[in-house]
């Protein structure tokens, strides 16, 4: 039972880890976009 109760814990960390690192990728991809765009203003 105790094992069990353990593994749904970190099964239930994992989730919440990648969703978070989800975030902070979306973040990343975000600023990257809005700098590409300013370069591609700046360059034409």
């Amino acid at each position: 039972m105790l094992i069990k109760i353990v593994s749904l814990l970190l099964s239930v960390t994992a989730i919440v880890m990648s969703l978070f690192h989800i975030h902070e990728l979306y973040h990343e991809y975000k600023r990257l976009s809005k700098r590409v765009k300013y370069w591609n203003k700046r360059h034409r």
